[in-house]
């Protein structure tokens, strides 16, 4: 199965700052099928990865680990993830909220769009970055990065389900 213009990789868990469990997260390769930006969509989910890694509060975990994965369950992934296969790759890689996006050119200035994915609410949030003409993937992805960051810990309870403790239950 190709992974190249499919999906990138890193899990990460976030810190406490997103609620009092663990918070897994997977980002994937982003597409580019514009041809003056044909290998950008990859580049830029590397360098966001590798931002959100920096992160003290992100650990991300080797990209060959979900590559491996998706290759043994060989889904048909496309680039852009749709909920239910969103879900399916959040069970498969215990992500519970998934990272995809696309770069593109509009006009004179090139575009970064991620669409952050609730894995168990089917919640998608986006965010958008963009240059003028002669920028690079390089500033797309550093003014990305953070506005993922910062969505997440805003979002993350509607990203992931609830989950009633038994003391709230027992009354």
């Amino acid at each position: 199965m190709k992974m190249r213009g499919m999906l990138l990789a890193g899990l990460l868990a976030a810190a406490p700052c997103f609620g009092a469990d663990v918070l897994t997260v997977a980002v994937f390769d982003f597409e580019s099928k514009d041809e003056a930006l044909k290998d950008a969509g990859p580049k830029v989910a590397t360098l966001i990865n590798a931002l959100l890694s920096a992160d003290a509060r992100l650990i991300t975990v080797e990209r060959a680990e979900l590559d491996k994965l998706l290759s043994e369950q060989e889904l048909g992934l496309s680039g852009t993830v749709s909920t239910e296969t969103a879900a399916k790759v959040g069970k498969l890689t215990g992500a519970k909220v998934l990272i995809t996006g696309r770069v593109f050119t509009a006009g004179r200035d090139q575009m970064a769009v991620a669409k952050i994915i609730g894995t168990e609410t089917s919640r998608v949030y986006g965010e958008i970055s963009k240059n003028g003409a002669g920028g690079s993937i390089a500033d797309l992805a550093n003014e990305l990065a953070p506005r993922i960051a910062k969505t997440i810990e805003a979002k993350a309870d509607t990203l992931v389900a609830k989950v009633e403790k038994m003391d709230d239950l027992v009354t």
